[in-house]
């Protein structure tokens, strides 16, 4: 395929058109609104100079196939959950994020993704980048695995690491999803 810098302005509506029409939340639709909106699109590009034009339908391409790997990695992790696995995942704690003043102050705890590198399965692609001493922030298991035994091997490899880390200072948990940072929202005082 063509870059974008290469193709007529044309070219550029057609490949907008085919993204659109592309998108898997699209394909289960019988099109008419998508076409809709993208012969909208091209009709208001259309009126523009080339290389707004070109700016235009580059940052919607952009952002539609950007939407399109959210969903596939969404998929994924849906998948891998109805199959019944799991994540097992690594935080560092940070008990001292500042709440607010009511009660004379207070404080919650946070999780951040812990990535140093480890990975228990060896036949996984990016095993080969890391050592059996480095741990990584999420760990998929399968469902023929136990995710408490892979827990254990991961406080052990976190000890044998030498992250300095006390046991206090990070949580190994099993989870439906990849580690993410949380709270996802500053919690409130109640």
């Amino acid at each position: 395929m063509k870059h974008f810098e290469d193709m007529s302005g044309e070219e550029l509506q057609g490949a907008w058109l085919q993204l659109l029409i592309n998108t898997p939340a699209y394909r289960h639709t019988d099109g008419t609104f998508e076409y809709k909106m993208a012969a909208a699109i091209n009709f208001a590009t259309g009126l523009l100079s080339p290389s707004s034009r070109e700016e235009i339908l580059q940052g919607a391409l952009d952002t539609a196939t950007e939407w399109d790997r959210k969903v596939k990695y969404e998929g994924d992790i849906q998948e891998h959950v109805a199959a019944g696995g799991k994540y097992v995942n690594i935080y560092v704690l940070d008990h001292d994020n500042y709440g607010g003043p009511e009660e004379g102050g207070w404080h919650y705890t946070s999780g951040t993704p812990m990535s140093i590198g480890y990975n228990h399965h060896h036949d996984d692609p990016d095993y080969r980048y890391h050592s059996e001493d480095n741990v990584r922030g999420t760990t998929k298991v399968h469902a023929l695995d136990n995710p408490r035994r892979v827990c254990e091997e991961i406080h052990k490899a976190i000890d044998s690491a030498g992250t300095g880390l006390e046991r206090g200072e990070y949580v190994v948990k099993v989870e439906d999803r990849p580690a993410e940072y949380w709270p996802a929202v500053k919690p409130h005082y109640q």
